[in-house]
């Protein structure tokens, strides 16, 4: 029977011995909890620090606590951001510390330290995306006595390199077998792993992993976490494998923001499953790394909708109001003007201000001038819409003029609550239904940009139920009633 994996989903405690890097001679016990909301927190029976240290220093914050859990596990404590000192009844004093990450594995004596070959993650519904078949299920015949089969396939691993990242990525599919005397169980997953040419700070491969993540995302159109992730920072020769070199595992925790139960899907419940991009994946890889600083804020505030589900609707609207602006500001110079020549009339307005101006006012105006070469969100969205085909706008909104007007007149009245521009707002059902619209728009844009063609792109959003817009909010972009 194959033993069951820990995972990232799940609580996790163990005790040990717990010592600072520059103490290794201080060792106190304690009891280290991971929690995938909580975090990860480390009850020490002792001091790991100097009683000048615990209590004359209340910055004492140890980047790196090293331990040895009592199953012999190596462990790493990295990046502490918050220190408690307690006395407890017993008059013994207790140091309780939580961090951002945990290695199960590996000591770490220092950051500098935490070069890894690779990393291996395994996401929420990545089987669904990649759409495998694992097992081939033939059907007997008890007349002609032949016996039902079930039969694992042969699945070849797929390996895209990443030029502008300097290494790869792939796509792996993993097996697990439980036997029982009356049973037999067979469970297939799929992992991703990310090799870079040359060893790399946890760091880099943590923004990696993120920015993959995101374009699973946006592929499924729905939340995904992180169900394992393990690094590797050597390999070792196993005599009983004949010295085979087996690559050492190091279980790598951290909490997720906004963990939430995931339903397991099918491939169908996938929009833009790896069958869909499969002749374009390497291509949309390269794009989607190449483009991470100029769309970065772009795609925080895309993606933040998505993980943030219980934002109030005017925080969602206001998010894709800035994630479209931001899109367009990155795809398009967004200018009246060259700056050059922009600047000549900005320093002749600057300097028509009277002399006398209150320098608070000065300043605004200034600042007005500073920004007046940009486009509006009006015209931007105007554009960006107007370069869509007709097929596509149909899919955001019947008239796209008048949902522009909708979204630039709620924009700025949740931006400044002018009751003057109360009336010209969408109501809360109008503002939701906006959002599902923005969203739309902004997959298209996404898509469009990683060599998805326009057409692809939106016979999948008007087929496909992920997409769809309910009918309580199905109508046209709605004004407030009512004062």
């Amino acid at each position: 029977m194959s033993k069951k994996q820990p995972t990232l989903l799940e609580k996790l405690q163990f005790r040990g011995t717990w010592w600072l890097p520059e103490r290794p001679d201080n060792k106190v016990f304690g009891q280290l909890t991971f929690d995938p909301d909580d975090g990860i927190l480390l009850e020490a029976d002792g001091l790991l620090s100097s009683s000048d240290q615990a209590f004359g220093n209340v910055s004492f914050k140890p980047d790196i606590i090293l331990g040895l859990s009592l199953e012999g596990k190596p462990c790493t404590l990295w990046r502490n951001f918050r220190q408690e000192i307690q006395l407890r009844s017993s008059g013994v004093h207790s140091q309780v510390f939580r961090y951002h990450f945990l290695f199960l594995g590996e000591q770490f004596a220092s950051s500098d330290d935490l070069l890894f070959r690779f990393v291996s993650v395994r996401f929420t519904n990545l089987e669904a995306w990649v759409g495998w078949k694992p097992f081939d299920d033939q059907i007997g015949d008890p007349r002609k006595n032949k016996p039902r089969s079930l039969t694992m396939r042969r699945l070849r691993k797929l390996r895209f390199p990443v030029p502008c990242i300097d290494a790869s990525i792939s796509i792996a599919p993993h097996m697990t077998a439980n036997q029982e005397f009356l049973s037999r169980q067979w469970t297939h997953f799929d992992v991703v792993r990310f090799t870079p040419k040359k060893r790399q700070h946890i760091d880099w491969f943590f923004d990696v992993v993120h920015h993959f993540s995101n374009l699973l995302c946006l592929f499924t159109h729905q939340t995904l976490f992180q169900i394992r992730l393990v690094g590797c920072t050597r390999s070792e020769r196993m005599k009983q494998l004949g010295g085979k070199l087996i690559p050492n595992e190091i279980e790598i925790y951290g909490s997720q923001a906004h963990v939430a139960p995931v339903k397991q899907l099918a491939p169908p419940q996938i929009p833009f499953r790896f069958g869909h991009v499969r002749r374009q994946f390497r291509k949309a890889l390269q794009q989607w790394f190449s483009n991470r600083a100029k769309y970065d804020s772009v795609y925080d505030l895309y993606f933040f909708s998505f993980y943030n589900t219980k934002l109030g609707v005017e925080f969602q609207f206001l998010s894709l109001v800035q994630a479209t602006e931001a899109l367009h500001r990155a795809i398009r110079p967004g200018k009246y003007l060259p700056e050059d020549k922009y600047q000549k009339y900005a320093s002749v307005l600057a300097g028509a201000l009277p002399k006398d101006t209150p320098p608070d006012l000065k300043a605004a105006l200034k600042s007005r001038i500073k920004y007046g070469n940009e486009h509006s969100l009006r015209k931007r969205l105007l554009q960006m819409l107007g370069s869509l085909s007709a097929d596509a706008r149909g899919l955001i909104c019947a008239d796209y003029k008048q949902f522009v007007n909708r979204v630039v007149d709620t924009r700025n009245y949740l931006t400044h609550y002018d009751k003057s521009l109360k009336a010209a707002a969408l109501d809360m059902i109008g503002m939701l239904g906006a959002c599902y619209r923005l969203r739309r728009l902004l997959t298209i844009f996404l898509l469009k940009d990683i060599g998805l063609a326009e057409g692809v792109v939106c016979d999948v959003i008007s087929s496909h139920k992920r997409f769809e817009i309910p009918e309580s909010v199905k109508g046209e972009a709605q004004q407030r009633h009512g004062p």
